[in-house]
C-alpha cells in the first residue's frame, strides 16, 4: 500500500467566509488545508503542522498579518515556508504603508513569495499553490 502524500496548506484569515472558501477550494483539489483565524493561532498551527505553503490575510485586526509575517521570518523552522499574502490593497501601496522591505532596525525584510490582491482568481491561487508546494519536500 502506497502512503498518501499530504500537501498541508495553512490559511490564516480573520474572515470566516474567506477561510471557508479557500479551505473548500483547496480540499477539492487534493490539498490538506488547515485554518487559523488570528495571528497567535496561525503561528501555533504553523509550528505544529509544518505546512508547505502559508496564506495570510494581511489586513487582520491591528497588525495581525504583518506581525505574523515577521514572526514567521524569525522562526528558523518556518523561514523557508513560502508565504502568499492576501490583501484588499494593491501591492505597491500596501508595502509602502506597512513597511515591508524594512524593519524598525532598518534591516531588510524580504517580500513574500506572492502577493495577491483580493478578490483573487481561484485558478490563479491554485496555480501559485501548486508551484510553491512543488518546491518543498512532501510528507509521506
Amino acid at each position: 500500500m502506497t502512503a498518501k502524500r499530504t500537501y498541508k496548506i495553512l490559511i490564516i484569515d480573520d474572515e470566516p467566509d474567506t477561510r471557508t472558501f479557500i479551505l473548500n477550494l483547496l480540499a477539492s483539489h487534493g490539498y490538506d488545508p488547515i485554518s487559523a483565524e488570528n495571528r497567535s493561532e496561525g503561528l501555533q498551527k504553523a509550528m505544529a503542522e509544518d505546512p508547505m505553503v502559508i496564506i495570510i490575510d494581511m489586513m487582520m485586526p491591528g497588525k495581525g498579518g504583518i506581525q505574523l509575517y515577521h514572526d514567521l521570518l524569525r522562526e528558523k523552522k518556518l523561514q523557508k515556508v513560502p508565504v502568499i499574502m492576501l490583501s484588499t490593497i494593491d501591492q505597491k501601496t500596501f508595502f509602502k504603508l506597512k513597511g515591508i522591505g524594512r524593519s524598525r532596525s532598518e534591516q531588510k525584510i524580504p517580500a513574500p513569495e506572492v502577493y495577491l490582491q483580493k478578490p483573487h482568481e481561484t485558478d490563479e491561487l491554485l496555480k501559485i499553490i501548486k508551484k510553491l508546494s512543488s518546491t518543498r519536500p512532501v510528507e509521506v
